[in-house]
């Protein structure tokens, strides 16, 4: 039915990919990679929660299913998710951990390579293998992947990591940084938050910049999806199109900003583009993910609106 539309609407079909994740430390009872003491600020949690060594090896199994079930459903492609402080991204991160997933860069980039190989294998080679990536996570290393103990950017290992995604496969990546739970300011810049932001909007959007030039430039054959544009708004496309004309990245991903505006795109194909109705950045769409709603624009939407009334009741 969705391709059915797309064709009459606009017409051409879009590329379906099922993305597959494990929420780790943010699952319902959480389960963590490691005792974090800056996440466990925000989210308690014990050495109870630690996922035991036996029951990560059980998940290359289980996202092959996932995998060979989106297949069957219709899907063009799977993305395997490692971002946001999610189990995979965690365990980038895993140099205390003891066992086959911690310590070492093997170890700590086992899981999430086993994974790309078991969901590879389970789908035709016709399919996309794409991934989106925390390519490093803002938080001071020994806490964090792809930083120093400064919190400064450190790409060593994340250059490392992505030479092995592209030789397992990997087609397209999906470039990310920062952990939304803990610097929400690094992934998504705002203009009205939970906290004043410790850098200017442009300092983050700037850092998007440089890190998917450097990935671009490292590795050209990978398809690299730009983020962080939503906060644009007026110069949106102007933005969009500056970053797809001196190769910063192939593509470029809107989140926020479809939520907002869901006609956003085919109103600047039709010449109607109005910024009035794009993404104020003022994270209401987060707050009502992190209420446990689902999230869409409070600012736009009459249903976004009521849910986030009810709420902040």
């Amino acid at each position: 039915e969705l391709r059915e539309t797309a064709r009459q609407e606009v017409g051409f079909e879009p590329v379906f990919l099922l993305q597959l994740t494990h929420s780790g430390r943010q699952s319902i009872t959480p389960m963590i990679a490691y005792r974090h003491p800056l996440y466990e600020e925000r989210r308690p949690a014990t050495d109870a929660d630690i996922v035991t060594d036996d029951y990560l090896d059980t998940l290359p199994a289980l996202y092959a299913e996932a995998a060979r079930l989106a297949v069957l459903a219709g899907f063009d492609g799977v993305d395997v998710k490692s971002c946001h402080g999610y189990l995979f991204q965690e365990l980038l991160s895993a140099f205390s951990r003891p066992g086959r997933y911690g310590g070492s860069f093997e170890n700590r980039t086992r899981l999430y390579l086993d994974c790309i190989r078991a969901v590879k294998a389970a789908i035709p080679a016709d399919r996309l293998l794409t991934t989106r990536l925390s390519v490093s996570d803002m938080v001071p290393y020994p806490y964090g992947f792809g930083t120093t103990a400064e919190n400064e950017l450190d790409l060593t290992e994340p250059d490392l990591l992505l030479e092995r995604l592209v030789g397992e496969g990997i087609q397209m990546l999906n470039v990310t940084v920062g952990n939304p739970y803990y610097n929400p300011h690094v992934n998504r810049p705002y203009r009205k938050g939970g906290y004043v932001p410790p850098e200017a909007a442009e300092a983050g959007l700037a850092r998007f910049v440089a890190i998917e030039k450097h990935i671009k430039e490292a590795f050209p054959t990978l398809t690299v999806v730009g983020s962080g544009l939503s906060y644009y708004r007026k110069e949106l496309f102007e933005r969009a199109e500056q970053l797809l004309a001196e190769g910063v990245c192939d593509l470029v991903g809107f989140g926020r900003a479809w939520l907002a505006y869901p006609d956003f795109y085919r109103d600047h194909q039709r010449g109607c583009f109005h910024y009035k109705k794009s993404c104020l950045a003022c994270s209401k769409c987060t707050a009502l993910m992190r209420a446990g709603k689902v999230s869409g624009c409070a600012v736009f939407n009459e249903y976004y609106r009521n849910l986030y009334k009810e709420i902040n009741a």
